[in-house]
């Protein structure tokens, strides 16, 4: 059998009349479909990956281009989510990019089970792809061994026979196929580097493949995928060498640690970014900077029959350049839309003031409300004739579920205590409300909150810091808002065709009732039903059922008819900067290596033995860095 041997960056030439490479319209719409859709691959070092219940977690995300490992800082934002194996978030927090650099912390919650969670960030523009999004793990409490089964997959689906592979005692990749000829592709991170003619008794082999997740498809003459192929290459063509040196061989407690960077790997006009940590953990659990960026691909969830026709992908989302809050005024009759209605918005913490005019279908925008957490805003709105007659709805902001069982990890606590942007509810403005009483039913409230899938009680309401019941719901997984309701995914279909139910001390409030109008003072629980516990609710909970306990017993702050026009909003703003400071676990943290040279003292508290050193990074040419080295504390 004949076995043509070919290096992976040879031009080939394309039977049956294709055209050579980079001149054929395969390779030619692989290079379309990532210019219309560039997709963002994130990563995130941590200063180390073992904490207590308390402890802040110091990092920094990078955010790359998923084919070329560059930095790319087109979005704002990025957000940060500590979650547990069962997908509910136990803390999220935003970061803003300052200079291209996205770094800040995120507090582990007091009273956390010992366990493995999920630390995952993501971007607006990337949260709609969870292959590109990054997961990474965190030891908190007791050691406990890991048993990791989120990984995004590098694969392509549709592997199969037809496209046969195997490695040659010359380290050759041969591919074959079993018969008739086809049309051969080889790509990397969507990049093409081949394209030619396979057929029956005639192996294709290949040398010296690129770094990362290589992939072949093969296609028939109509151009359609038959079968594909797909090898993770690690060759450390894409990696970049740093040593570390230091000054001594070991350290006293109070000494100063000098460690020097060699960097003459880096070309002339080459940059890196690098964030280095000196910590006191065994063994990392995630994966490194190189193993994040080599195993991923943007074709991954990508239909590519679809692609080699000229049927294109576009990106889900827009890059996130601002904080934007919508909504909409309706009349409060018949709730038509209000056109040229003005909306009011005063955020005095921040002493901000701002107008905004409801178009033909009643919706209105405010946008760049780049603000701290913490902020609240005040809305209120008004017709074209100054009348407040109207209802006034904000859209609620949506965050993608966080993939189950991303770890096995044991089950969170009663006591989480959860970090949020909240502010102090004394100092808040608060609007008007009239009191009217509903008739409470006859019946325990702790029996029927033992039978809900998840409970918020006064201690996890009082260390949420949450200043809306939303921000409450936000937390339990398949739970979102839409249009002022809340929706359940484990009842209603994906798009929520039927909303929950909402219960105040028993009683079943009707379709108006807006959970804006209760204030968190009040809340004594939150209990949400989301199975078939709802039975003990009537049909009425069919859809799910969000019950509400408050402390006054049986008065709720609702009226339906008073000040409908208006609203108290918070959205989540962006983290404040802070400045690290030395732990018993993290010895010394740099998120923005500026200097060969970095010295810092070893603190009293240090234990004595080995500090694991990290430096990690990305070059502007699209090289990874990855070292480690230990210091010695005496």
């Amino acid at each position: 059998m004949k076995r043509i041997l070919l290096f992976f960056f040879l031009a080939c030439g394309l039977m049956g009349g294709l055209r050579s490479y980079g001149q054929n319209p395969l390779t030619d719409r692989l290079a379309r479909q990532y210019e219309l859709w560039p997709q963002e691959r994130l990563y995130i070092h941590t200063a180390t990956d073992e904490y207590a219940p308390g402890d802040i977690v110091w990092l920094k995300v990078y955010i790359m281009d998923a084919q070329k490992f560059q930095n790319i800082d087109g979005s704002r934002y990025v957000y940060l989510e500590l979650a547990g194996e069962d997908g509910s978030i136990l803390t999220r927090r935003k970061i803003m990019a300052r200079k291209g650099l996205y770094e800040g912390y995120i507090r582990v919650p007091d009273g956390l089970a010992s366990g493995v969670y999920g630390l995952r960030a993501y971007t607006r523009y990337s949260q709609d792809t969870p292959w590109n999004t990054y997961c990474h793990p965190l030891q908190i409490g007791q050691s406990k061994a890991l048993e990791r089964t989120y990984s995004p997959s590098w694969n392509v689906a549709g592997t199969d026979s037809l496209l046969m592979a195997r490695f040659h005692e010359d380290g050759s990749l041969v591919l074959s196929v079993p018969h008739s000829s086809y049309y051969l592709v080889g790509t990397c991170r969507m990049q093409p580097f081949f394209a030619g003619g396979i057929s029956a008794g005639k192996d294709v082999a290949f040398i010296d493949l690129p770094d990362g997740v290589v992939t072949f498809y093969l296609l028939d003459a109509s151009f359609k995928v038959v079968g594909c192929h797909s090898e993770l290459i690690e060759n450390g063509q894409r990696q970049c060498k740093v040593s570390i040196g230091q000054n001594k061989k070991s350290y006293k407690k109070g000494a100063t640690v000098k460690l020097t960077l060699d960097v003459g790997n880096l070309a002339e006009d080459e940059i890196a970014d690098l964030s280095l940590s000196v910590c006191k953990n065994r063994h990392p659990l995630g994966d490194n900077i190189g193993c994040a960026l080599l195993r991923s691909n943007p074709a991954f969830g990508l239909d590519m029959d679809r692609v080699f026709r000229g049927d294109y992908y576009s990106a889900p989302a827009a890059q996130e350049e601002a904080q934007v809050l919508e909504g909409s005024v309706r009349g409060a009759g018949r709730k038509k839309p209000v056109a040229n209605a003005t909306v009011r918005l005063i955020a005095p913490q921040v002493g901000q003031y701002a107008l905004a005019t409801t178009d033909s279908l009643g919706n209105f925008s405010f946008v760049g409300l780049d603000d701290p957490e913490g902020t609240t805003y005040v809305l209120s709105a008004i017709n074209e004739k100054g009348n407040d007659n109207v209802v006034l709805s904000v859209k609620e902001p949506t965050f993608p579920p966080f993939p189950k069982n991303a770890f096995k990890v044991v089950e969170v606590s009663d006591t989480v205590n959860v970090e949020y942007g909240g502010i102090d509810m004394d100092e808040a403005l608060e609007l008007n409300a009239a009191y009217v009483k509903a008739e409470a039913p006859d019946v325990d409230m702790e029996v029927v909150s033992s039978l809900a899938d998840f409970s918020f009680g006064p201690k996890k309401i009082e260390e949420m810091g949450a200043t809306c019941l939303h921000e409450v719901l936000r937390r339990v997984p398949g739970v979102f808002m839409q249009d002022e309701k809340v929706y359940i995914r484990a009842i209603t279909s994906i798009y929520g065709d039927n909303p929950a139910a909402i219960a105040i001390n028993g009683v079943i409030m009707d379709e108006e009732f807006d959970l804006d109008d209760i204030i968190m003072q009040d809340v004594e629980r939150v209990d949400v039903f989301k199975t078939g516990q709802t039975v003990i609710w009537g049909t009425a909970a069919s859809s799910g059922l969000v019950s509400i306990t408050t402390k006054n017993g049986y008065s709720v702050r609702y009226d339906p008819e008073e000040h409908l026009n208006m609203k108290n909003v918070a959205l989540l703003g962006y983290q404040l900067k802070s400045i690290f400071e030395q732990d018993y676990r993290v010895m010394y943290w740099n998120p923005s290596v500026q200097s060969q040279t970095l010295e810092f003292t070893v603190p009293e508290i240090a234990t004595s033995g080995l500090w694991r050193v990290v430096l990690e990074g990305i070059t502007s040419k699209g090289r990874y860095i990855h070292e480690e080295t230990q210091i010695r504390v005496q």
